[in-house]
Parts: structure tokens; sequence; C-alpha cells
């Protein structure tokens, strides 16, 4: 019975973890990107951001100043 429960609990975690989905990109600060996508109805889309300046340095990335952002 206990068998069970867990088989029964994973596949319904590894069910739901394939129908998310995620987009990653970097764009720079003269490019425009647009993404067209169709969602369904009632269907909540959730976007996360940050601007950070590339330091060419080190090659990595630094926060940006206060005042320095992104039009979405």
């Amino acid at each position: 019975m206990y068998l069970r429960s867990v088989c029964l609990a994973l596949f319904s975690l590894l069910s739901v973890m394939h129908i998310c989905m995620g987009l990653y990109f970097h764009i720079s600060e003269t490019e425009r990107k647009c993404f067209i996508e169709e969602v369904p109805e009632e269907t909540l889309v959730v976007g996360n951001y940050k601007c950070q300046l590339h330091d060419p340095k080190t090659g990595g990335f630094m926060l940006s100043s206060p005042g320095i952002g992104m039009h979405v």
C-alpha cells in the first residue's frame, strides 16, 4: 500500500512538471525582442526579469545602477 502511494505521488509530480515551460534570453541595450505565443484561456503567465550590465573585464554580469531599467 505504501509503495503504491509513493508511486502515485511520483507519477503525479512528474506529470505536472512535464507541462511547465521556460524561456531564457539575453538582449543588448539597442536590441528588441518580440515573442508571440498562443496561450490558452485561463492560463497564468508569470514573467521575471532583471537588468544587469556586462563587465568586459571579467566577462560576467553585474547589477545595474538604480534608475537603469527595461520597458516591458
